[in-house]
């Protein structure tokens, strides 16, 4: 997995290269038919860009055109395969700010019933 410098300026080109072992588990990976959708996207998105001798090497457009998705998904998973790594780009990225506030911080009973007082 290396990275290089792109022709726009503002877009850092990440090149996809994995290891055979890599390139395997991720062929298994689909071939199970176990993991989840998104799963099973970023897995073909990454077998579609990988540019070793078992890869196809296709560029960002044609694998949005082939898997109907966005350009941008496409490049987010090239970019999370070499900052993060493998396990990083299959999973989805934990938000930084959930939209609704944790209910259960420990306080209170799990069921939401108020503590009872100890008289």
């Amino acid at each position: 997995m290396t990275s290089e410098q792109g022709t726009k300026a503002s877009r850092q080109k990440c090149i996809v290269k994995l290891s055979s072992a890599e390139h395997s588990d991720l062929e298994a990976l689909i071939s199970k038919g176990r993991q989840s959708t998104h799963e099973i996207i970023k897995t073909r998105i990454l077998l579609k860009a990988d540019v070793s001798d078992s890869g196809d090497g296709w560029n960002d457009e044609r694998i949005a055109e082939a898997l109907d998705i966005g350009a941008s998904t496409v490049f987010r998973t090239r970019q999370r395969l070499v900052e993060e790594g493998l396990q990083a780009a299959l999973q989805r990225k934990p938000r930084e700010r959930p939209s609704i506030p944790r209910i259960f911080d420990g306080a209170q009973p799990q069921f939401g019933w108020p503590v009872p007082r100890q008289l």
